[in-house]
């Protein structure tokens, strides 16, 4: 399902797109959001920690779309339905491991916990 976006919330994506650090999971959220159909490696779900440091940049820059992200991410694939589901446990990890990370500071500190979390949530159970 595509969310209806206020004109406002798609130019904050198009400003995001242009001057954001942006990565190819968060590219994956910003298209979807836009109803632009993402396929093979444009639905990438975040792989590490600093990919999922740049989708949280784009939710905080383009807020609109945090209400929207599970009902429209998750179809994306199964593999974004698993990450949306420990979604608020890995950003819970990954602020309370390197906070400074949102503000580019900090940036030599290493998130291993979340890594291992990240890869944990991801994994298919039989």
């Amino acid at each position: 399902m595509k969310p209806i976006l206020s004109a406002q919330t798609k130019e904050q994506i198009l400003h995001w797109f242009a001057t954001g650090n942006t990565g190819i999971s968060s590219k994956c959220i910003a298209k979807t959001m836009l109803g632009i159909e993402v396929s093979g490696l444009d639905s990438w779900t975040p792989s590490d920690p600093s990919d999922f440091c740049r989708c949280l940049k784009l939710l905080r820059d383009v807020p609109e779309l945090v209400a929207y992200l599970t009902q429209v991410m998750a179809p994306v694939s199964p593999a974004w339905a698993r990450i949306l589901d420990h979604w608020d446990e890995i950003e819970e990890c990954f602020m309370s491991e390197v906070p400074g990370w949102m503000e580019d500071k900090d940036l030599n500190k290493r998130a291993s916990r979340t890594f291992d979390l990240m890869h944990e949530c991801a994994k298919v159970t039989p």
